[in-house]
């Protein structure tokens, strides 16, 4: 294995195989002991954690007694094709949030896998590589919604596995990330049909911009992405999604705004009533759009925590407060290298355009900007030890020898 720098080569390190056996393990059981603390003290209901959590519990309930008449609602699983997984979990073994929760840890632990098969390609730093795997396993936004039973973790998955996969095909062609992109196509359309459209429609920018230094556009940068737009015809969206954006009340500029509004009422509201709408003026636009952006990296006011949730939100702010330096460093360093990064830049930021648009509630973009955090992470990873003596790059590099060295060399270092 290539290592890079003085401190990834002073010792001798583990395979890339025991690393991420080792990183993955710790992750999982550090999640396994969440949930069970959660179990042990009911605080999911006692402290209000999450109301969508407790809703899928009851819907799953509910679809479960249905499937028990044989009737499993083959159109549901479309869009709200969460409850009716939670409901099919419950008839197969049993109505325990519990099983759902075990589900998703493990999913937001898989999800390290096709993130650092990408950073890896993108760079040959090895200390690079495993600190951003590192920071995925352990991130506190991602690790807080993998450990209750929303649809979060699959999402997020969902989003890896579409980046991962164009990452790679536009290099080469290879089935095992096709197959993922796919997967995760599939994954949305079940979850979130918004994100389907979007990211479907988004696709030929993904393969096409900025392309290599060759003179010509390889033919499978063509094909692919045709071939992916016919995926929304399943579902009768039309190629390309055409038909449903056209339609759907997701792109609707008054339904937006509705939601907005029914957000903004509520705890957490960014705006005042009246101020959260688009198209009151470019003006107005750009302030909504600025305020959302910075809600996204600070969703609470860490000097006056009112509750619990935001409690839990509080770990979050702090290390995005301190990681902004490094972010901004690290997005620099990504668009130097936008050939390979495209697709990472043009999927990532559509999300982001996404939530960004239809969201005016901190807690709604703490947790649906989960999908998008690895993509500032990496920008994180790659900025890490351009400073070799600040703090970050420090931390860095103990937490990759954490879990890269073997015991013996580990205990005699």
């Amino acid at each position: 294995m290539q290592q890079s720098g003085s401190q990834a080569s002073a010792v001798s390190i583990s395979s890339d195989r025991a690393f991420l056996w080792r990183l993955c393990t710790s992750a999982w059981l550090l999640r396994l002991a969440i949930i069970i603390l959660y179990a042990l003290t009911h605080a999911i209901k006692r402290f209000d954690l999450s109301l969508d959590h407790i809703q899928y519990d009851n819907q799953g309930v509910l679809v479960m007694n249905a499937m028990n008449y044989g009737d499993f609602a083959l159109k549901s699983w479309i869009d709200d094709g969460w409850f009716q997984f939670v409901g099919l979990i419950y008839f197969l073994l049993w109505p325990s949030p519990f099983l759902v929760q075990l589900i998703n840890i493990t999913i937001s632990t898989v999800t390290v896998i096709p993130l650092f098969l990408m950073v890896r390609e993108l760079t040959s730093d090895v200390r690079v590589q495993r600190f951003y795997a590192v920071l995925i396993a352990f991130f506190p936004s991602i690790m807080f919604w993998s450990t209750l039973m929303l649809k979060d973790s699959a999402a997020i998955l969902a989003v890896a596995l579409v980046i991962y996969g164009v990452f790679v095909l536009r290099q080469r062609f290879s089935i095992w990330p096709l197959l993922g992109l796919l997967a995760g196509l599939t994954v949305f359309i079940g979850t979130r049909t918004y994100l389907l459209i979007v990211i479907v429609m988004l696709m030929p920018a993904a393969f096409l911009l900025f392309p290599s230094g060759k003179s010509r556009i390889p033919l499978r940068a063509v094909v692919l992405p045709a071939l992916i737009g016919l995926v929304p015809m399943a579902i009768g969206y039309g190629y390309f999604a055409s038909g449903e954006f056209q339609r759907s009340m997701y792109f609707d500029i008054e339904y937006i705004n509705h939601i907005r509004g029914s957000m903004a009422t509520g705890s957490g509201s960014l705006f005042e009533d009246g101020e959260h709408t688009w198209g009151r003026g470019i003006g107005s636009d750009i302030l909504l759009a600025v305020t959302t952006l910075f809600a996204i990296f600070v969703p609470v006011n860490p000097f006056d925590l009112a509750n619990v949730r935001q409690l839990v939100a509080l770990p979050f702010v702090l290390a995005m407060l301190y990681l902004v330096p490094p972010l901004v460093r690290g997005f620099r360093h990504m668009w130097r290298m936008r050939r390979l990064t495209a697709p990472i830049m043009v999927i990532a930021t559509g999300v982001l355009a996404v939530y960004i648009g239809g969201t005016s509630n901190t807690g709604a973009l703490f947790r649906w900007t989960a999908q998008i955090m690895p993509y500032f992470l990496l920008a994180v990873s790659l900025a890490a030890f351009t400073r070799q003596r600040s703090l970050l790059a420090r931390f860095a590099t103990w937490s990759v020898m954490a879990f890269s060295q073997p015991r013996r060399v580990a205990l005699a270092y």
